[in-house]
């Protein structure tokens, strides 16, 4: 007698493994050298949402998405939290490690970091 039928759990994990490793191989490129920025699997949410919508203090206005990691990424100069869009972080910008275009920020506060990168500079990965 069988109680429950065990093969639609793992049909389940083994569908959410590929769903992830799939994930992990769709990246972000940069939109001028096609080098590789950063990993789907890498996208972030912070507070609350993966993109968020600021204007710096020369009114230049920029749409990022957050990435936990962005290996493509070269940041530059010692943080400053001046004009900070993320308080208690501070930031400091990066950019793409083979053409030098400007990527983002890489933002650090207590003992967590995120990029914050400019999805205009970015190609996002194909998600058909």
């Amino acid at each position: 007698m069988v109680l429950f039928e065990l093969g639609g759990f793992e049909s389940v994990a083994r569908d959410a493994r590929i769903e992830e490793r799939e994930k992990e191989e769709q990246v972000y490129t940069c939109v001028r050298c096609g080098s590789m920025i950063t990993r789907a699997s890498d996208e972030e949410f912070v507070g609350a949402s993966f993109t968020h919508s600021f204007t710096n203090p020369h009114g230049i206005m920029y749409t990022i998405g957050c990435f936990s990691n962005a290996p493509g990424c070269d940041s530059l100069g010692p943080p400053t939290d001046e004009f900070s869009w993320f308080p208690g972080f501070a930031w400091r910008v990066c950019i793409c490690r083979s053409c030098g275009l400007h990527m983002g920020w890489e933002f650090t506060g207590g003992n967590s970091s995120f990029f914050g990168l400019i999805l205009n500079n970015l190609r996002a990965p194909d998600r058909s």
